[in-house]
């Protein structure tokens, strides 16, 4: 290759940058690679190059050019970020401690260093770890409303007089506390209430929390309908024709969030030939970059083989690279998935389908109580926006019937009935029985969805039913929902 003037590597850098803006992550990915090859000891093209296979879900490339971008930069921090994050998603908990710890010396201890080091024990289920970590760094961050959500979080709460939970009560009469950190310091203070049966001040916090990320991030109701009726437009024909070539056989969990999609995977995942992506949240995107943009995706009867069989094959290869190991079975609980059952059930012919149930009033009242990443589930900041979008989603699950081969599994039957309900749910997937399957906490790697402790634990059904401890506030859900669409 002839080397390029810096006006090229200018102009092609600010290419990628856009494309990678975009989404156009393939695009990206090209000029990456072209400035990566220009430039062999320059670290920033390593660096941008590895976060577009983590954007495609391609984490062991990711890891490696994170590393190698490392050894040319020694302690830069957006580095050790992204390559601490990689590596706990990959599942390699002492790799990514490391790049906290070298993160920690390069900041002088800065508390956003601490936060993520703690917020990755907390993932692996090592709590006492992380609490140490809060303790420690509580003198700098008594101010911080994440830093209190965060730590309880990974704390149950069984005295009042709690000193943390003390302060943090005291910092939330702070007429200077930005709305941010508000909302934040509401979510921790609603869980603290809860673990200590106030159930009349949970949603005094509650309430002002989610006003509040209301505020920050507004809900656009008419952007999900559009991507229902792209999904609709996309899948015309009574029924999917299953023509991929593709043995890839992903089993594909999908519900609303907290229904129970977590605790569904992690018994999956106990088989020998299964491995756990999590929430990979690549098949949405991947059908966008393979069929067409979102708003624009062609109907998937006109694909042709090709075509399906190159989207299958990036799909197999980010969930491979993020479920690691060699197992013949691969789990995905991306919420998303549900708007393009049809993309994967064309492509991968042999894909299982397993839809979750669960009562849809705890679903709410757990959407509604728990802190999603600023700009993400944007519905779930409003009770009737809540019932909106579960609407939308039972919607979405009656178009799938009969077009695509799927299960219906109900998380409070599997509560009710383990044992009994997990034999169903194996069947379901297309595996043969596997005693280890009753005991989906052994071996478990690192969670990072919002049940990092809760699916730790045996099965259990202590919050069934809990929306009646709330059902007073909880009416503008329940006559939303019995109202229907």
């Amino acid at each position: 290759m002839l080397p390029l003037s810096n006006a090229q590597i200018t102009q092609i850098f600010q290419r990628a940058q856009s494309d990678f803006k975009r989404s156009d992550y393939f695009a990206a990915l090209a000029a990456f690679e072209q400035l990566r090859q220009a430039l062999p000891k320059a670290p920033e093209p390593l660096f941008h190059l590895g976060r577009t296979y983590f954007a495609l879900g391609r984490l062991q490339r990711a890891r490696s050019v994170f590393e190698q971008a490392r050894a040319l930069a020694p302690g830069e921090e957006q580095v050790l970020i992204q390559l601490a994050r990689t590596y706990a998603r990959l599942g390699e908990r002492e790799a990514a401690l490391d790049a906290h710890d070298d993160r920690i010396k390069k900041t002088s201890g800065s508390l956003a260093a601490y936060m993520d080091k703690a917020l990755t024990l907390q993932q692996f289920g090592a709590f006492e770890e992380a609490e140490q970590i809060f303790r420690k760094v509580y003198g700098q961050a008594r101010k911080s409303g994440e830093f209190f959500r965060i730590w309880f979080a990974g704390r149950k709460f069984t005295s009042s007089q709690d000193k943390a939970l003390k302060a943090a009560l005291s910092l939330w009469k702070s007429p200077a506390l930005a709305p941010k950190e508000r909302l934040n310091l509401g979510f921790a203070l609603a869980k603290a209430m809860e673990d200590l049966q106030q159930y009349d001040a949970v949603f005094r916090y509650l309430d002002r929390a989610n006003a509040d990320q209301r505020t920050l991030a507004p809900f656009d109701p008419e952007e999900h309908r559009a991507r229902l009726q792209d999904m609709v437009n996309s899948a015309p024909e009574e029924k999917i024709a299953r023509r991929g070539t593709s043995d890839f056989a992903p089993i594909i969990v999908t519900g609303m969030p907290r229904s129970g999609t977590t605790l569904i995977e992690q018994i999956l995942a106990a088989h020998p030939q299964v491995r756990a992506s999590g929430e990979l949240a690549k098949a949405r995107l991947l059908t966008y970059l393979t069929f067409g943009p979102a708003g624009h995706v062609p109907p998937i009867s006109t694909a042709d083989v090709e075509t399906l069989d190159l989207f299958a094959e990036r799909y197999a290869a980010a969930s491979r690279e993020t479920a690691q190991g060699d197992a013949p079975r691969i789990t995905d609980k991306s919420i998303g998935n549900y708007l393009v059952l049809g993309h994967i059930a064309a492509a991968m012919p042999k894909a299982h389908v397993i839809v979750v149930r669960r009562d849809p009033r705890d679903v709410a009242l757990s959407i509604y109580k728990n802190h999603f990443a600023l700009g993400t589930h944007r519905y779930a900041n409003s009770l009737d926006t809540i019932a909106a979008q579960m609407a939308g989603f039972e919607e979405a699950v009656r178009f799938w019937k009969g077009r695509v081969p799927l299960t219906e599994v109900s998380y409070d039957d599997l509560t009710a009935n383990p044992e009994g309900q997990t034999r169903a749910l194996i069947q379901a997937a297309g595996l043969d029985w596997d005693d280890a399957c009753l005991d989906h906490t052994a071996g478990q790697s690192a969670v990072t969805t919002l049940s990092i402790a809760q699916v730790r634990e045996p099965i259990h059904r202590r919050s069934t039913g809990g929306w009646r401890r709330y059902e007073a506030q909880m009416q503008p859900f329940i006559e939303a929902w019995e109202a229907g669409p």
